[in-house]
């Protein structure tokens, strides 16, 4: 996978490699990752890259021309990039969007700041507005980290141990089940019996159950694009939970 990064504070996003399994990204034999300073393709003399706001408001906004001239320039090395813009108005980051990025071959990640960027950069050159949360970022860098080090983990080789990816959170549209480590009681609590006897299939199906209990708990809305059991429908039917009220499963 090849990346072009464009950022006011390149070298900010840049620290997402710098700790972690993320480092071992940057030694895979086919992975190369490029970050621009957008202020190298500013305006003038004061490399001017914003400006405030037709018809008036607070803030400013990212101009067109230095935007479209370096998302341009790294199109001519990634002419197959997808053009990725961090933005609050974007479409939530999931899981799946994250499997659906780590499948092409070429990635131009920019990230937004201020009020946002002219919408005609927006029209002509981004395929994709993304946001990581509702909430308020000073800047699009750490959402674009939060992309990374996301889509790092999906890089053949960057895990020590790929089956792990199939048991986190989301993996299955469902949130991970508890976890335990030594030792078996501490401060009176103990780890949860079916763990210690060695039986896989029950401690499988305690695992899924309790993935289920907790997205229910947590994130129903999840559940409605899990694909589930007969298994899965009962148990989580015996917790309460209406398919009606949440929506139809798949």
């Amino acid at each position: 996978m090849k990346i072009g990064v464009v950022a006011l504070f390149p070298e900010l996003v840049n620290q997402v490699f710098n700790f972690g399994v993320n480092r071992r990204a940057r030694q895979l034999p086919d992975f190369s990752i490029e970050f621009i300073d957008l202020r190298e393709y500013g305006l003038g003399p004061h490399k001017k890259i914003d400006d405030s706001p037709f018809g008036g408001g607070s803030g400013m906004v990212l101009q067109f021309e230095p935007l479209a001239n370096c998302i341009r320039a790294l199109r001519a090395k990634l002419p197959k990039a997808k053009v990725l813009l961090s933005s609050a108005s974007g479409v939530p980051l999931k899981q799946s969007l994250v499997k659906e990025f780590a499948q092409e071959s070429e990635l131009i990640l920019v990230a937004g700041r201020y009020e946002g960027v002219d919408e005609r950069l927006v029209h002509r050159e981004v395929d994709l507005e993304f946001s990581v949360g509702e909430y308020i970022l000073s800047g699009g860098e750490l959402a674009l980290m939060v992309l990374l080090d996301s889509l790092m983990r999906l890089l053949p080789g960057v895990l020590g141990n790929q089956e792990s990816l199939a048991l986190e959170s989301y993996s299955d549209s469902l949130l991970e089940y508890p976890q335990y480590t030594r030792p078996q009681e501490i401060e009176n609590l103990r780890v949860p019996e079916v763990l210690l006897k060695g039986n896989h299939s029950e401690i499988n199906q305690w695992r899924r159950e309790q993935m289920l209990k907790k997205t229910l708990q947590r994130n129903p809305a999840l559940l409605k694009s899990c694909i589930m059991s007969a298994q899965d429908q009962a148990y989580l039917s015996s917790l309460g939970y209406n398919q009606k009220q949440y929506g139809e499963t798949s």
